[in-house]
């Protein structure tokens, strides 16, 4: 099955053409972004798990493909930091217990969005002073310096570097001042002339505006509809431009209309929060989601996000150029995965040189899968 998938690759890949346009450097932020996500820290909320390592080698045949990087914390609650502040807590039980009615979705009970939150609080504590923003830098500056080395220095380079997902959403509010205190903390690792030269902008990790933790009044974009979540993403999106630095977003499209779309189409349509934002169809994952490559298509290639009905979310007033993730991992050997990936190119081919591209490969391991590799190769090279 694997040699029949890659002789069909090998065959079709030939007809594809080359794609890859390498920005300027990193301070010339004109050019669209093409750029491949890269995972670095912790995995588990413990600390107890760390993700896979890319080798030097393995940097180096990554640079050969495309000259730039999304870095990437996945899915891990960063909940303490020192920041050269004392060691401290984000979220603590106390200010769950604050949450009021005004803090979360209409109708939504403040016992059961607490009870939740509890969960989720449970879940991080044993991370307390390990799982720490400063780790996070640690780690991010890390992987920036490897990637300077892998490139030679190269005044190609460009990178995206990462702000944590937030879980707690209800108490978003929390997380604005250690996230800045983070970004300085990057800046100072990594080092001014570094920064400057060879980091493009900041990723916003956080894929959805949830519903139910948080309200929003879609009438109401001077207040940023009303939702602590976009407070955060506007003043996050200031201090990045603050620092000579562009603001990116990847979030997700579910199969279904769940009512978060509705909130992501709102921002990236109506507010000026993003210089880029590359929606994920979520197909790879999910054989319903077949129609979101057609919606994300249209939206990209309109520069305006449409609903699950091919209606736009308000008129497009802001600045946001809007792209696609492309998806994939080592399950594209597999049939399933392999037809849906192609799905991808087809629907996506005509117009990814005209639109900003994220591409997810998942951790180390699955991006230098040969397999993987070999697609790559042929998105980013031709």
């Amino acid at each position: 099955m694997k040699k029949r998938i890659i002789g069909i690759f090998l065959a079709v890949a030939m007809l594809v053409p080359a794609v890859f346009t390498v920005s300027a450097s990193a301070a010339s932020q004109s050019e669209l972004p093409q750029a491949l996500l890269l995972y670095t820290g912790f995995t588990r909320n413990d600390g107890k798990g760390k993700y896979p390592t890319y080798t030097d080698d393995d940097l180096k045949t990554l640079w050969n493909m495309t000259h730039e990087f999304i870095i990437c914390s996945g899915n891990t609650r960063y909940n303490s930091f020192d920041l050269d502040e004392g060691m401290q807590e984000i979220v603590s039980p106390e200010d769950i217990d604050k949450i009021t009615s005004k803090d979360i979705d209409a109708g939504q009970s403040v016992s059961a969005i607490q009870k939740q939150l509890d969960e989720i609080y449970n879940g991080v504590k044993e991370g307390y002073g390990t799982v720490t923003l400063d780790s996070l830098a640690e780690n991010v500056a890390l992987l920036v310096n490897r990637l300077i080395t892998a490139s030679d220095e190269s005044s190609d380079l460009a990178i995206w570097l990462p702000l944590p997902t937030v879980d707690f959403k209800t108490l978003a509010d929390n997380f604005e001042t250690p996230y800045k205190l983070y970004m300085d903390k990057l800046e100072e690792r990594i080092g001014p002339t570094n920064f400057d030269d060879y980091v493009r902008g900041f990723y916003w990790g956080t894929e959805a505006i949830a519903t139910v933790y948080t309200p929003f009044n879609a009438n109401s974009p001077s207040t940023n509809f009303g939702n602590q979540l976009v407070d955060l993403m506007d003043s996050i999106g200031t201090k990045a431009r603050s620092m000579g630095k562009q603001f990116l977003w990847c979030p997700y499209m579910a199969p279904t209309n769940d009512g978060n779309f509705l909130r992501t189409g709102n921002v990236i349509n109506r507010l000026d929060i993003f210089d880029y934002a590359c929606i994920q169809p979520g197909y790879y994952f999910n054989s319903s989601a077949v129609n979101n490559l057609y919606s994300v298509r249209d939206s990209a290639q309109d520069n305006v996000v449409y609903d699950y009905n091919g209606k736009a979310y308000g008129t497009k007033t802001s600045d946001t150029v809007i792209g696609v993730t492309m998806e994939i991992d080592d399950g594209v050997i597999d049939a399933e995965e392999n037809n849906r990936y192609w799905a991808y190119t087809q629907v996506f081919t005509p117009i990814k040189d005209s639109v900003p591209i994220a591409f997810y490969a998942s951790d180390a391991t699955n991006t230098m899968n040969k397999t993987v590799q070999n697609y790559l190769k042929a998105f980013f090279n031709g």
